[in-house]
């Protein structure tokens, strides 16, 4: 295998940071649900591995044969595996045995999802394990975590963006109410669905959003959706 430069400042510019203590807190719930020997890699969208999940003397091993972060399971640097099929996929991949390219995996079956927010791949991340699984239900448990780490990276960006137009709420005087209302009008949800969310009756939610727009000079809801994406960028 091959290793690529690696720098770890950039994976916190590119959330890949969030992404990976997110998937490790996902492993640790899932490591307890199967039984035989086995490890995870998570990838950045080129295959260069990001984190490596597995057993003290397991991971030791691995590091002898170059699997650690920086390392490539693309196509062009490790031949066939879970990973570089699921790239050309873009979708669950799943590998057996001597179907690998590298003599390292004879003896694992390699399973590997893309990791899907906003219509685009931002990683991979891979089951690998000894044979005495069912791969059905492996696959289950990898295709299962993947949409909770999907789940958890969407509540994160929402928290981010919220907290970016919560600085701009600030500058209008915003009440607390009027934050909430205001936010959830930006993303487009109903009077009914804001009121349903906020426990609260769907008239406070109008009156809220009539001060909302008093506030920002607005006389409509694409004037104050397109002045608060002007005052948030």
């Amino acid at each position: 295998m091959r290793i690529l430069p690696f720098d770890p400042m950039k994976e916190v510019v590119d959330g890949s940071n969030r992404l990976c203590a997110i998937v490790t807190e996902e492993i640790k719930a899932v490591s307890k649900k199967i039984p035989v020997d086995h490890f995870f890699v998570l990838t950045d969208r080129q295959g260069v591995v990001v984190h490596l999940e597995a057993s003290e003397p397991l991971r030791e091993a691995l590091e002898t044969f170059q699997v650690t972060a920086g390392s490539s399971f693309a196509l062009e640097y490790a031949g066939i595996n879970g990973i570089s099929l699921a790239m050309q996929l873009r979708s669950t991949a799943v590998v057996e045995g001597s179907d690998h390219s590298l003599q390292l995996f004879r003896d694992w079956a390699c399973l590997c999802h893309p990791i899907v927010i906003d219509d685009e791949i931002v990683g991979y991340l891979d089951l690998s394990m000894k044979q005495g699984l069912e791969l059905s239900f492996a696959v289950m448990l990898l295709e299962q975590s993947v949409q909770n780490v999907v789940h958890e990276m969407k509540q994160w960006d929402l928290a981010l963006r919220k907290e970016k137009f919560d600085e701009v709420f600030d500058t209008y005087q915003f009440t607390s109410l009027e934050k909430e209302v205001g936010f959830a009008w930006l993303h487009h949800q109903s009077a009914l669905q804001i009121a349903n969310h906020l426990n609260i009756d769907e008239e406070a939610v109008l009156s809220a959003l009539q001060k909302v727009y008093e506030k920002t000079g607005s006389y409509d809801k694409g004037q104050y959706v397109r002045k608060l994406l002007v005052c948030s960028s």
